[in-house]
């Protein structure tokens, strides 16, 4: 990533005072897009009061991806990350990373010296007149959003019309050669087409959020004329600088914008509404949408088992228990779905990457997208105890899960079995998502494979717990079915005793089913776009938190 660079000077501003290196500075920095892209490097330029950004340099003849105004933007520093800070206004919030403090002190300081130092020169056209500088830099700032808005409504226009012409040419494929004809090129067609097609809708609504809120602020200041012309010059000038040509192939369709949205299962209010929200510090932000927010795990009298202790030998949990009987039955059927085997007429391999392989199932109920899934990955040098232990124990698992913004022991039933409530991370537009559940473990040598030496397994399932309700009215709860399955394997040629068995003796086969109804509604293409990404993320950053957890550690069988 390159640093802040040198800012440059035009031949009038040579002889000026030496502070208005400060007045324009450009550079790369890390910017949040949305969750399945998550931190994309971008080209930024400040420049008189206002921070534009691209795509990269060499795209700046396409136009900007987005600006904001300073003087009606704040600034909120990350307490936790210190390459992070947030430039924040009331319609957008921009979460923006560095490469380091340095970089960071650097743009800041440019920043706040746009914001406050330089409002007293002439040179800022916000800064001109006091009593209009709020209105005009709003106005500033609503134009040019609504411009960018305009121009990428006729990017997606031309992608449109190609995407149109591609699947009306598959359709009289079908017609003419039926069977030589891919239902899936014609899917896929189809899909990006949608997501598109969303997209124009999408970017409608805000451009008409922007008019209105555009009218508001001329008519409070009486200026109806000036903004009649205004939106004239600005149909004007979008119209005459639509000039990039679309070549962006068709993966690259969906939700490659880092504006661009995909779904609205979440309460979201109008531009009125926004104005008068008390504004969130953000240490509150951090359990919405903020990505990279510390998570925090809270636990009501738990003890803190070590690997000798849990998972246990035995079975802990009550007959007595309310759970007991919906526990054992769900976890003997899990364990028999595990042990199935993958047969290609019913499961699809997705993801195939060293000694890790992900099978899926297309599975739709009531509309809503519940593939299951089944991964099977081998671990050198971790026990099934040691790989166990780390995925079930509570505590651990602010560590390992990314999309944890809190989560909460309910009850600790017994030393194999917790009920947990967990909020996750909000993926904006869709509404933030909370799980509660059981989870039990079990050691099943009676079950394990000839050539293992011991089984261990991990079942969560989605419960209702009367006293722990939603933690907010537009939240949803998800439905869940995870099963972890591990066995020890000694590797060939090994024929030690176990107790002298080292870590490069053996190796952890791990078997991974899950089935997530994500409630709500979200659309079929963005949730299978989702776990295909995540599902393989989370097993290959799990098992590499287990081996820098054990390294320093004896191993345990």
């Amino acid at each position: 990533m390159a640093a802040v660079r040198r800012p440059t000077k035009s031949l009038s501003e040579v002889n000026e005072n030496k502070d208005d290196v400060l007045l324009k500075v450009r550079g790369i920095m890390y910017k949040w897009t949305n969750f399945i892209y998550g931190w994309q490097k971008r080209y930024f330029e400040l420049e008189n009061g206002v921070l534009v950004y691209y795509k990269s340099e060499s795209e700046k003849q396409y136009g900007n991806r987005g600006s904001i105004a300073l003087h009606v933007a704040r600034l909120v520093e990350s307490d936790i990350d210190f390459n992070r800070f947030d430039v924040l206004t009331n319609d957008s919030c921009w979460y923006l990373r560095t490469e380091n403090p340095k970089f960071r002190y650097l743009w800041l300081r440019a920043l706040r010296y746009q914001m406050v130092g330089s409002t007293n020169k002439p040179k800022n056209h916000c800064s001109t007149n006091d009593s209009t500088k709020s209105t005009d830099c709003e106005q500033s700032s609503l134009s040019l959003q609504l411009t960018n808005k305009m121009e990428q409504l006729e990017r997606f226009n031309d992608m449109v019309e190609r995407q149109a012409a591609r699947l009306e040419n598959l359709i009289y494929s079908i017609k003419d050669n039926k069977e030589n004809t891919s239902a899936t090129s014609l899917l896929d067609e189809s899909i990006a087409l949608n997501a598109v097609t969303i997209a124009v809708l999408q970017n409608i609504n805000t451009c008409v959020h922007l008019l209105a809120k555009q009218a508001k602020v001329s008519r409070n200041q009486c200026y109806s004329e000036h903004y009649e012309t205004e939106h004239e010059v600005i149909a004007n000038n979008s119209s005459q600088r639509i000039m990039m040509n679309q070549t962006s192939v068709l993966d690259n369709v969906f939700l490659s914008d880092d504006d661009e949205q995909e779904w609205h299962d979440a309460y979201d209010s109008t531009p009125e509404n926004r104005s008068v929200i008390k504004e969130p510090s953000f240490s509150e932000k951090q359990t919405t949408r903020m990505p990279n927010s510390e998570s925090t795990t809270e636990t009501r009298n738990e003890n803190y088992p070590g690997i000798a202790e849990s998972p246990p030998k035995d079975i802990t949990l009550p007959t007595s228990n309310p759970f007991a009987v919906e526990i054992n039955q769900i976890a003997m059927e899990q364990l028999k779905y595990a042990r199935s085997g993958i047969y290609d007429d019913v499961w699809q391999l997705f993801m195939e990457k060293d000694e890790m392989k992900m099978y899926r199932r297309e599975l739709e109920i009531n509309g809503l997208v519940c593939d299951p899934l089944k991964a099977v990955h081998f671990v050198q040098g971790v026990s099934a105890r040691e790989y166990i232990h780390y995925f079930f124990e509570p505590r651990y698992k602010h560590e390992w899960d990314e999309t944890l913004v809190k989560t909460e022991v309910i009850e600790r039933i017994s030393m194999d079995t917790v009920i947990i409530h967990q909020l996750h991370k909000r993926i904006w537009p869709s509404a933030q998502r909370e799980s509660l559940f059981w989870s039990n473990v079990r050691y099943l040598p009676e079950e394990k494979s000839s050539e293992a030496l011991d089984l261990y397994m991990v079942c969560n399932h989605d419960c209702n717990v009367p006293n722990v309700p939603l933690q907010d009215d537009s939240n949803v709860r998800v439905g869940l079915t995870v099963t972890m399955l591990c066995e020890t394997l000694v590797k060939d040629g090994h024929k030690k005793p176990v107790v002298e068995l080292k870590r490069n003796d053996i190796q952890c086969q791990v078997c991974y089913c899950a089935q997530i109804n994500p409630g709500g509604w979200v659309p079929a293409s963005a949730l299978r776009v989702i776990y295909k990404r995540e599902y393989p993320k989370f097993l290959h950053g799990f098992t590499k938190y287990v081996l820098n957890k054990i390294k320093a550690q004896p191993l345990m069988i």
